[in-house]
């Protein structure tokens, strides 16, 4: 008598399909351990093999997400015996050295962190602040994970919208995401788009130096002309001469145009800009007549 494969498999003869609904202890019985509940399984946490990196890096911003970052930080040091650390990061404009003093930027982050403060303690914890000044933050996040060997970043993001539309991740959650070496989580707020309509700034790309198109740098963190090698911030304020290595040709920054955000009866988004051209190699925009 010639036996079926399903039958060969184990399977009663008859049935298709081994059901796992939760209502088959027979079926769903293995003879494993029940799995431990733990929201950050850690490398070495058994105090086998290497040192294990367990501690956490919160990155906060000064809005009303940081509650909610700060409380998902506290709850996970209190399970893993972890510290806490709290970073604001201030991202300095090309037009300023590093080292310039911010004092609006550096009251902003003081009060963020004091918040933060708040929140740790009213969970009986308290947490290591830092100010990060640097060009970029989400650099300065992944070297706070490795100097403090961290097992995790906190990272919260706006809802926000990019070219085309579409929801754009952030410069910041970007790099982290792609050169951590520990978890990422992100913690992305809600979708505000029908709050309030999307700020815009609008330049020309006419170079105010003599008159050559800008464009967009391959880092994408800022603009350049190629002509006699001017850099832009995205803010379109004119890289400083210590940051290009050499004497800056931009007599001032790129020139804004007037624009508005305007909604059709679709529903969707549009810019519009009054276009115009302004006299180049001056120190001030002057209308082209």
């Amino acid at each position: 008598m010639a036996v079926g494969l399903l039958q060969r498999l184990g399977f009663p003869t008859g049935q298709v399909a081994k059901i796992v609904d939760g209502h088959h202890p027979d079926q769903l019985h293995t003879g494993s351990a029940t799995p431990k509940a733990d929201m950050l399984p850690i490398d070495g946490e058994d105090g086998q093999g290497a040192t294990c990196r367990r501690n956490v890096v919160v990155a906060v911003s000064g809005n009303e997400l940081d509650t909610e970052l700060v409380t998902l930080a506290c709850n996970v040091a209190k399970q893993k015996k972890a510290a806490i650390y709290v970073v604001y990061g201030i991202e300095v404009p090309r037009k300023l050295a590093i080292d310039a003093e911010m004092p609006d930027e550096t009251n902003a982050a003081g009060e963020a962190i004091e918040r933060a403060a708040q929140v740790a303690d009213q969970m009986h914890l308290r947490i290591v602040p830092e100010i990060v000044q640097s060009r970029h933050f989400g650099q300065s996040l992944v070297d706070e994970t490795k100097a403090h060997e961290c097992a995790l970043l906190i990272v919260g993001l706006p809802y926000q919208s990019g070219l085309g539309g579409h929801f754009d991740l952030g410069e910041t959650a970007d790099y982290a995401l792609k050169n951590a070496n520990c978890r990422v989580w992100l913690v992305r707020e809600d979708d505000a788009s029908n709050e309030a309509p999307p700020r815009v700034t609008a330049f020309t790309a006419t170079c105010p130096h003599l008159g050559c198109t800008i464009q967009l740098g391959s880092t994408g963190r800022e603009f350049v002309c190629p002509c006699h090698r001017a850099a832009f911030a995205l803010d379109g304020a004119p890289a400083s001469d210590g940051e290009k290595g050499e004497k800056s040709h931009a007599p001032r920054g790129m020139d804004a145009l007037e624009c508005r955000v305007a909604q059709d009866a679709a529903g969707d988004w549009w810019v519009e800009v009054a276009y115009e051209k302004f006299e180049p190699g001056l120190t001030s925009k002057v209308r082209k007549a």
